[in-house]
C-alpha cells in the first residue's frame, strides 16, 4: 500500500505542532484460503480516503514524538467468500492510530 497525502496547515510551535490531513490510500487487499478443496488467492484494489490528525512533540535533547488519528472509508468495499461462505467483508469505515517515537541528529 501507498499512501498520498496534503496538510495544507500547521498549528503550533516548534516544540508541539498539529496538523490536520488529508489521506488517499492505494494498493491492494488480498485474503488467502488453503487447507481444503476449492482454496485460493483473491485480491482486490485497495482505495481509501480519509481524514487525519499529525501530532509532533519535540521532548527534548533531539526526541520527538509523533501521533496520527486517521478517519475514513474505502472506496471499493469488496466481500471475500469461500465455497459460497462469505469470510471477510470491507466495512464502510476505517479508523487507525499510529505513534512514533524518534531521534533527529543535527
Amino acid at each position: 500500500m501507498g499512501t498520498v497525502d496534503g496538510c495544507p496547515v500547521r498549528f503550533g510551535s516548534s516544540r508541539l505542532a498539529l496538523r490536520p490531513c488529508v489521506e488517499l490510500q492505494v494498493g491492494r487487499l488480498e485474503a488467502r484460503s488453503a487447507g481444503f478443496a476449492g482454496a485460493r488467492l483473491e485480491s482486490a484494489a485497495w482505495i481509501a480516503v480519509a481524514a487525519v490528525l499529525r501530532g509532533r512533540a519535540e521532548l527534548g535533547a533531539g526526541i520527538g514524538l509523533e501521533l496520527a488519528i486517521a478517519g475514513g472509508s474505502p472506496l471499493i468495499q469488496d466481500a471475500y467468500s469461500v465455497g459460497g461462505e462469505r469470510v471477510l467483508t470491507v466495512g464502510p469505515l476505517l479508523f487507525s492510530a499510529i505513534g512514533g517515537l524518534g531521534v533527529h541528529f543535527p
